[in-house]
């Protein structure tokens, strides 16, 4: 699942072995059966097929290990520990500086493949613990379906995440927010081992650097022409709408510019301006969108 972070990060990486591709010729077989939806029966059958592939994938990455030794999915129990935490996604980081940093006694599942779930696993993992921290970023869905699999067990397991406000349903997991909910989790106050007045200082010498175009980008001059033809047909800035697209062209929002009102969806410019004169808007509206 795709998060800021990840979206952000970058790291050198070792390729493994190439694959060798078997050199064929072209070819497709006529199955209608299955590369069609024009039956309710076909359907069906698709859908089963498609489940039946589902529960193999599962059980192939459960164990799956890559050529580097990373375990797709692992488990850790500690010995004498009712208290654990289910992990899945970029959180893995500050969950693992947090266990090795307070020397936590805890057991732990990573699942590193997220769909299909490693069901289980995590079956096994529940049976051995009373109280259970789910870290995952974006919607709880692991959560969700842990939370299944414990009533299926018919097993009173208390689960800690989203649904209880243990942690937040918007937002990346930092190493604080982290902390927070394990201390919840233990039922301790786990201390920093960093000198506030430190962070404090850091904090005042932070650089704010708000959003804006790269030095250079071509549509510095696109709003700065826009909001000079604006000005010489004698418009005030907030008389005239300009819808923004996806993309570096919803930067007019910041300053020196401040053009730019709405950012919806990739090419949703259009239609909103379209919509905006349609509903009875007189003055001129803009459109912006973003080209390759």
């Amino acid at each position: 699942r795709s998060t800021t972070d990840i979206s952000h990060v970058a790291c050198d990486v070792e390729i493994g072995k190439k694959l060798k591709l078997e050199k064929r010729g072209a070819h497709f077989e006529c199955n209608i059966a299955k590369y069609t939806k024009a039956g309710a029966t076909w359907c069906m059958a698709q859908h089963q097929d498609a489940l039946n592939r589902l529960a193999e994938a599962s059980k192939i990455s459960d164990y799956y290990i890559t050529e580097s030794g990373i375990k797709v999915n692992e488990t850790h129990f500690e010995d004498g520990s009712k208290q654990g935490v289910i992990y899945a996604g970029a959180v893995e980081g500050n969950f693992r500086e947090a266990l090795k940093g307070y020397n936590l006694k805890l057991s732990w599942l990573k699942i590193g493949m997220v769909h299909p779930l490693p069901e289980e696993r995590i079956k096994k993992f529940l049976e051995k613990v009373d109280r259970v921290l789910v870290l995952e970023e974006l919607d709880p869905l692991v959560e969700a379906e842990v939370m299944r699999i414990a009533y299926l067990l018919n097993k009173r397991v208390e689960i800690l995440g989203k649904f209880d406000k243990t942690l937040s349903l918007i937002g990346n997991y930092s190493f604080e927010k982290i902390k927070n909910a394990l201390e919840v989790l233990l039922k301790t106050k786990l201390e920093s081992g960093q000198d506030p007045k430190i962070l404090e200082r850091a904090k005042e010498l932070e650089v704010k650097r708000p959003t804006s175009f790269c030095i250079g980008c071509p549509h510095r001059g696109t709003y700065f022409a826009l909001n000079k033809a604006i000005k010489n047909l004698k418009y005030k800035k907030d008389e005239i709408i300009i819808t923004g697209d996806i993309g570096c062209t919803i930067l007019g929002i910041s300053k020196p510019f401040e053009s730019c009102w709405t950012e919806v969806a990739m090419g949703a410019s259009i239609g909103l301006a379209q919509g905006f004169k349609w509903a009875g808007i007189k003055k001129p509206v803009i459109a912006t969108i973003f080209f390759r």
